[in-house]
């Protein structure tokens, strides 16, 4: 990188672009006399900052990441692909041994690929219903309140089937690595980063940080269950199995992800030993299969220091991070301390050691007596002013007496823009997995590794959602949930019932009919009409019903509408794909819109109980 106002500056030659090769810089000498002079490493403060970006400078670009579609696994792959396709895309690639080790344990009553896609499928949906208690969800009389949700007859499987499939659940073979304690699930996991390492090809960024499984344990303590957990009091969930994680910060999709097992079974883990610390050892396996290619790593203080910063550097990776307590050779004193009177100012300071060149770079926020400073160390990136950072405030009008959001604007450079741009990217995935999902709030279990397979399970989903965006644009992500689900659930592959086969509800209604007549060709997910139809005819006795219940897809101004959606007349949220036309248009020429009973159990059912 450039460096004005400093004797410091690196290497002109490089074996090959965007990767860092310090092979011939000279590190600095050390002198009592510098007051930054940190554990015999000099740092010089540089005045007027980092110019120019030293990755930019060897070629480094700005790239996003992509999904790797020739890596699918299946023959055939639609050109407008659904959201089962992503969720498979993400999904580890043995489902066919997953079934048959689970069948084995099921006594002869075979577990089919559509049968365990369903049932990922009512999991899903038992996460995004309102029941407390997931055997609820299969409840199938009135409690006098909301109508019930009936999943048996619904969905097709019954709850006892459900539980079957998911006590008998297994995701590992019998028989090999019986003294691992996390056997259970370490072949899952492996699989995944395997899918991941395959499918995905991660852009320039790659952000490093932790994320949890709830676990409270068997009883009053937890020494009987999970192999390891943490306690952390200030997380959500202070007790929890911990799991370190990388991902690809252009997409939001997560690449790898390592479990916490204990101090003792990771001091024996790849890259460490020789003094090499974990937080360093753990990022070097999280981004292995990304090594030499130039690309940034971004990290929270768990992981960063100046050893993380001259190890990545060493395998071809730039590093950024937030330094609070790794402060070997690192000048945190001076950051803290040196002369700032603005908010949002900046110092920085430069230094070279085992032919690496790093960047000390303070900025003063919060800018309060007694908060401390943030404190970056880098490889990469300039300190040139940017667009300042805003921050929403509320504030009261004193002319108007109504309380109105304003923003303060705080100074800022471009590397402290693209650290925090980038850091809090895993907690935002943990939010969508946790508060979206719900899986680990529905589903509770005395058995240990099924609570980590359902929160892996979410982190499976959430990077379906985040893959559909990248290529097909925006979607609220309860939206994709949902129709995930009912993809899932009414899936085509091997096991499925024959498309003229009635349905288990006992209607008499048949495949064929609520397929909406689409036949032959590629078996696929049902489309949106037929979940409609299929979700209306559970949902609402047709005997009953005087109402003309269509879908908005009918009328022609939303016939070449993407995702058409309107306001509920009942529930009043913006989620309708039906509509009423017994009741045809209000005065001021509305349709009365309704919600689709798998969004809601209650809008639509009684709508129609209501009299003509």
């Amino acid at each position: 990188m450039s460096v004005s106002g400093s004797d410091v500056g690196p290497d002109d030659d490089c074996d090959a672009p965007g990767v860092p090769d310090h092979s011939d810089a000279e590190e600095g000498v050390p002198d009592d006399t510098n007051p930054l002079k940190v554990d015999d490493l000099c740092w010089i403060e540089s005045r007027e900052g980092v110019s120019e970006c030293w990755r930019a400078m060897k070629g480094g670009r700005e790239y996003k990441g992509r999904i790797n579609w020739s890596q699918h696994g299946r023959l055939e792959v639609r050109e407008q692909k659904t959201k089962l396709d992503y969720f498979l895309a993400m999904f580890p690639d043995y489902i066919d041994q997953i079934c048959d080790w689970t069948s084995a344990k099921l006594q002869g009553n075979r577990l089919s690929k559509h049968e365990f896609l369903k049932f990922l499928g009512v999991m899903i949906a038992v996460g995004l219903a309102s029941q407390r208690n997931r055997r609820d969800c299969w409840a199938v009389d009135d409690d006098g309140l909301f109508p019930p949700h009936q999943f048996g007859e619904r969905f097709g499987m019954a709850r006892n089937r459900y539980e079957q499939i998911l006590n008998a659940l297994t995701l590992s073979p019998p028989g090999i690595d019986e003294g691992d304690k996390w056997k259970p699930v370490r072949l899952f996991i492996d699989m995944i980063n395997k899918r991941r390492e395959d499918m995905v090809q991660p852009g320039w960024v790659i952000c490093v940080d932790e994320s949890s499984s709830k676990w409270t344990g068997l009883g009053d303590w937890y020494d009987i269950g999970m192999p390891h957990i943490t306690k952390c009091p200030r997380k959500p969930w202070n007790l929890a199995m911990e799991f370190k994680d990388s991902i690809d910060a252009t997409t939001g999709i997560m690449l790898r992800m390592e479990i916490c097992e204990g101090q003792s079974e990771m001091n024996y883990k790849e890259f460490c030993g020789g003094g090499i610390k974990k937080g360093t050892a753990m990022i070097l396996r999280l981004t292995k299969p990304w090594h030499g290619t130039g690309r940034c790593i971004v990290a929270d203080s768990y992981f960063a220091s100046v050893e993380t910063a001259i190890s990545c550097s060493k395998h071809g990776l730039y590093f950024t991070g937030l330094v609070k307590n790794s402060s070997k050779f690192f000048p945190k004193k001076w950051c803290q301390t040196v002369g700032m009177t603005e908010r949002g100012e900046t110092k920085t300071a430069v230094a070279v050691k085992n032919g690496v060149e790093m960047v000390a770079h303070t900025w003063n926020d919060p800018g309060k007596p007694g908060k401390p400073r943030k404190a970056l160390i880098s490889t990469m990136g300039s300190t040139v002013e940017v667009d300042p950072a805003q921050r929403p405030r509320k504030r009261k009008s004193e002319a108007m007496g109504v309380w109105e959001t304003v923003y303060r604007l705080v100074k800022r450079t471009k590397l402290v823009k693209h650290y925090f741009t980038y850091a809090g990217l895993i907690d935002r995935h943990n939010r969508k997995r946790m508060d979206g999902l719900r899986l680990e709030l529905t589903h509770e279990f005395k058995i240990w590794w099924k609570r980590v397979f359902t929160s892996f399970l979410g982190v499976i989903i959430v990077d379906a959602l985040a893959a559909f965006i990248l290529e097909q644009g925006d979607i609220d992500q309860l939206q994709f949930y949902e129709e995930l689900a009912a993809e899932l659930i009414w899936n085509s592959w091997e096991g499925a019932p024959p498309r003229d086969a009635p349905r288990a509800s006992g209607r008499g209604v048949s495949r064929q009919q609520w397929l909406g007549g689409a036949g032959g060709g590629r078996r696929g997910p049902v489309p949106e009409h037929a979940r409609i139809a299929e979700s209306f005819l559970s949902a609402v006795d047709p005997e009953r019903c005087h109402h003309e219940i269509q879908a908005l897809k009918k009328l022609e101004q939303y016939s070449e509408v993407k995702d058409a959606r309107l306001n509920c007349r009942v529930c009043k949220k913006q989620r309708a794909t039906l509509y009423c036309v017994t009741c045809g248009r209000n005065a001021h020429n509305q349709i009365l819109a309704l919600c689709s009973p798998f969004v809601s159990s209650s809008c639509l059912s009684l709508h129609c109980q209501t009299p003509v």
